[in-house]
């Protein structure tokens, strides 16, 4: 009995922790971009023409290359640098002191820790070698892999392409409703919220999604006049379910998005009491099933991660009975993406 403590500590951190052996592959597809048109790329006795998207496997040596026209050939060497998903995937789970050494045991072990980057401009200038170091958050450092300063080779990034399944789950940083449930216009700031969802791209920036989520958002706290000696509040809580299906445009790290919304919204007043024998309490609860349209707008921070607002107005209720009428949800998002599916070569 004295091993049941350390046994399940041990297997809940090997499967729940350690973010780069369980979220990534050993190999991904690295992509290669040309400056010039006739530019193809030599890569372990094959040729790629363009586009070209190598398949790499992760370890901790160069990722080495050649690429080449009919006048110039040069050398790309890129450097192994550890794994955005490890650096930071693992930072959660190691806040528990007793895990922390498990959780970075499993990955330093591991090759997966290691990434090159993700995209690469490719500029033939002359025949000098050229070592890059990708960056932090899955760029490349290196000024000729694309505009001369750092600021504009992140804003020009291309990052998704046809054939792009992600996964993306996202958390509201900031919540906003407005209803009739039944019971009037009630409005709600904050509360707490998730939502998941894919999206598959049929072109390099267009996408088609799906994604479902839940909110819960506290209304109103007001302390009652005591009855029978006994006090109690009543506590108002909005909460919704629903599913957006929608069409998504890329613009270098910007996307928009629209489509249309389903939810299921609920509201309800329970008023609570703290004494042993409280008086009769009244519960009110009112639901209503509403169709309506949704807009995003998000902004790419990292390779895995995105910030944006996003507005949900219902403009159709067709339960209790079918009638137009509007409300609204509007968040500001964080979301956490990750690209499951690579385009097939």
């Amino acid at each position: 009995m004295q091993l049941k403590h350390p046994v399940i500590l041990l297997v809940s951190s090997l499967l729940l922790s350690s973010c780069a052996t369980v979220l990534t592959k050993k190999k991904y597809n690295f992509r290669i971009h040309y400056a010039q048109k006739d530019t193809k790329i030599r890569y372990n006795d094959s040729v790629y023409n363009q586009p070209a998207s190598i398949s790499v496997k992760r370890s901790r040596e160069r990722l080495v290359f050649t690429a080449f026209n009919d006048s110039v050939s040069r050398k790309y060497e890129i450097r192994a640098r550890l794994n955005p998903v490890f650096l930071w995937g693992d930072l959660g789970s190691s806040l528990l002191v007793y895990t922390a050494p498990i959780v970075y045991g499993v990955d330093l072990t591991n090759p997966k820790r290691f990434h090159y980057g993700t995209d690469l401009w490719v500029e033939l200038n002359d025949t000098s070698t050229v070592a890059i170091q990708p960056s932090i958050n899955g760029g490349l450092d290196e000024s000729e892999t694309g505009p001369n300063d750092p600021i504009s080779r992140h804003f020009n990034t291309q990052l998704t392409h046809k054939g792009d399944l992600y996964w993306s789950v996202s958390w509201p940083l900031l919540l906003y409703n407005a209803s009739y449930p039944g019971a009037g216009r009630k409005t709600a700031a904050g509360g707490a919220a998730v939502a998941t969802g894919f999206e598959y791209y049929y072109r390099n920036r267009r996408a088609l999604g799906i994604d479902a989520g839940i909110s819960t958002t506290p209304v109103h706290w007001a302390e009652y006049e005591p009855v029978d000696y006994a006090s109690f509040y009543p506590e108002e809580k909005f909460s919704s379910l629903y599913i957006d299906l929608y069409h998504k445009h890329t613009v270098k790290r910007f996307s928009f998005a629209y489509g249309l919304n389903y939810s299921y919204n609920t509201w309800k007043n329970t008023a609570t009491s703290f004494e042993l024998n409280p008086p009769d309490i009244v519960h009110e609860r009112y639901t209503n099933h509403s169709f309506g349209v949704m807009a995003s707008g998000y902004y790419q921070l990292h390779e895995y991660f995105k910030f944006g607002v996003v507005y949900r107005p219902t403009l159709l209720r067709v339960y209790p009975g079918v009638t137009p009428i509007y409300q609204h949800t509007i968040s500001f998002d964080l979301a956490f993406t990750l690209r499951v599916k690579p385009k097939k070569e």
